[in-house]
């Protein structure tokens, strides 16, 4: 019966240090945002640009038409950065928007598409644009000092793999928005994956480490009643 007790006694033990492993493996933020292995360039969106956003009116919905027809009715507008040389072996690629503006309404958001259009030898398009959404440059802001909530945000497409070495021409497009100002808007171009830090490779095994932790634990107690 005192090792019965003893086995009790030690698996609550066992989960709280079970606990306290996971909240200590888990893996603090990063000062600088990684979402590829090699950033491979930095735009700056010109101020005439970022003005063409800020003038960007969303027409009004039509109620006899569908909701993807009303999609494909939108305007948009577009800017596009100079041809990228795109290797192989380096994908995939992402591209990734940061913007800074005012918000001047209630919910406030934005929606941007990146794309994708390759060229041919004679610098020619070859192929439609390959689009992606990048979503999640919206929101409240935080306020300082009184003044205009601003918003400050990060958001990527998914990434993209081309099946050739070739040059390409990214591009962003806004195709929604409400309730902000955009004061500065900035697109990085990475290449590759992400590197896996050992924080985050402990982090993915624990949830394994701890489980069998207790399944031994277990084991020890039955092994105790009997």
């Amino acid at each position: 019966m005192t090792g019965i007790a003893a086995g009790v006694r030690a698996i609550p033990a066992a989960a709280a240090l079970a606990a306290l492993v996971l909240l200590g493996a888990a893996p603090a933020a990063s000062a600088a945002e990684s979402w590829g292995r090699t950033l491979v360039r930095t735009h700056i969106v010109p101020r005439d640009e970022i003005a063409q956003f800020n003038a960007f009116r969303m027409k009004a919905r039509e109620p006899n038409q569908s909701t993807l027809e009303n999609i494909l009715a939108q305007d948009s507008v577009a800017w596009s950065m100079p041809p990228l040389d795109v290797v192989q072996k380096d994908n995939p690629y992402r591209i990734v928007i940061r913007v800074e503006a005012e918000v001047t309404g209630p919910d406030a958001t934005s929606l941007f598409l990146a794309g994708w259009t390759r060229l041919d030898q004679y610098g020619e398009p070859d192929g439609p644009t390959v689009m992606g959404t990048v979503a999640g440059l919206g929101g409240p802001g935080e306020a300082a000092g009184g003044g205009a909530p601003r918003l400050v945000k990060t958001a990527a497409a998914g990434p993209v793999s081309f099946k050739a070495d070739g040059r390409v021409v990214p591009s962003i497009e806004l195709s929604r928005k409400q309730g902000l100002r955009f004061e500065r808007v900035e697109v990085e171009i990475w290449s590759g994956l992400p590197e896996t830090t050992w924080r985050e490779l402990f982090f993915g095994w624990q949830s394994a480490l701890i489980g069998l932790t207790m399944l031994g634990l277990w084991f020890l107690w039955f092994r105790k009643r009997d």
